[in-house]
């Protein structure tokens, strides 16, 4: 009998947590030649974690230098790349840089920020809160005088055991091997720590109905985790507990309107043909919401295999179109993924659209 998959054993309605982990000055990948600007994270640095009060990342939440014989200098950089992670989700992970580095002054690119782990998907999520609380009886008389202190708050998730969850618990958990001992060929030694790292985390409570639409969501700072294992039974679902003691007090955010919604939208993209190795001209999408109306003055992300091309925006006929892209390294006759994105903003859901550019 097979494994009972995630998807098998997860209801319609559970829940996303997210955390950050800190990393400092890792390596980006990139090409350092004078005319390359884009440069990327290695797999277990992405997705860039949202800093401060917000779910999208933004240009202020990876701190970028360029190293030479060990001397750091901070550089400015124009936006956010995207890539694609091992789900097929489209993730921030890279940057480009308001000029491109030079061979001769430059030996490394290295990015300080937090790296955000896979979505946890919980089936259940509690948060108790505790305020210490003192009560002093006046001398003399019966009254009780309460004093109220600090406030403790934790969290508690269950986990599905798989693949994800097994390397989020080496991410919480476990630190390189010291013991020396010989491990099998092919495979990480792990140790335990005795101390939790120290976290941020978020949780975002969305409409059941869309979940584009999000009604609030809570973020966490100082999040230490307790170390647990994977608890597995053959035929069942596994599961992970974490439970985490939340240093700061938690941040609620809603809508600033009371019931208030984002309108939903649609994005449309039509297939593309153009010449191998040349530029790609004239990609287009439009943008319209949930009634038909054409949305005008909204940025839409074109993202060419992977790999962010550019951006454009509608114009009063709901139209974005990127003038011209050059792929580098150029592309080869094939069939490649075209994306249109709309990030959304305070008025209207995020949507994106794929389509497929054949190049011959």
């Amino acid at each position: 009998m097979p494994p009972i998959s995630q998807e098998q054993v997860l209801m319609q309605q559970n829940f996303d947590v997210y955390l950050g982990d800190k990393y400092t000055r890792v390596a980006l990948t990139g090409l350092i030649d004078g005319t390359n600007t884009d440069f990327y994270l290695t797999e277990n640095y992405y997705p860039i974690y949202p800093g401060e009060l917000r779910i999208t990342p933004t240009v202020d939440d990876i701190v970028i230098e360029t190293e030479k014989d060990d001397v750091y200098t901070t550089v400015a950089f124009a936006s956010l790349l995207t890539t694609r992670d091992d789900y097929g989700n489209e993730v921030f992970a890279g940057v480009r840089l308001a000029e491109a580095p030079e061979a001769a002054s430059v030996d490394s690119v290295v990015g300080t920020g937090r790296a955000q782990f896979a979505p946890v998907v919980c089936q259940s999520f509690e948060m108790p809160t505790k305020q210490k609380m003192d009560d002093v009886e006046g001398i003399g008389t019966t009254d009780v005088i309460y004093g109220f202190g600090s406030i403790k708050q934790t969290f508690k998730a269950d986990l599905i055991t798989s693949k994800n969850t097994i390397l989020i618990s080496k991410r919480l958990f476990y630190i390189s091997d010291t013991t020396g001992d010989e491990v099998e060929p092919g495979f990480d030694a792990g140790e335990m720590v005795n101390a939790p790292k120290i976290l941020s985390g978020f949780m975002a409570i969305t409409d059941p109905q869309d979940e584009t639409i999000i009604l609030g969501f809570y973020k966490f700072e100082q999040v230490m985790i307790s170390p647990d294992t994977p608890g597995i039974k053959q035929g069942k679902a596994g599961d992970l507990k974490l439970e985490a003691t939340i240093g700061a007090k938690p941040r609620l955010l809603t809508p600033q309107v009371e019931g208030s919604t984002k309108s939903r939208t649609r994005m449309t993209m039509t297939p593309k043909s153009a010449s191998a190795g040349a530029a790609i001209t004239n990609l287009t999408a439009v943008l319209e919401d949930g009634e038909g109306n054409l949305i005008s003055g909204k940025s839409i992300t074109f993202i060419v295999d992977g790999v962010s091309a550019g951006t454009a925006t509608t114009n009063s006929s709901g139209i974005a179109t990127l003038a011209t892209y050059t792929p580098s390294p150029a592309l080869t006759a094939d069939s490649y993924t075209l994306i249109a994105e709309f990030l959304g903003d305070t008025a209207y859901a995020p949507s994106n659209d794929s389509s497929v550019l054949v190049l011959s």
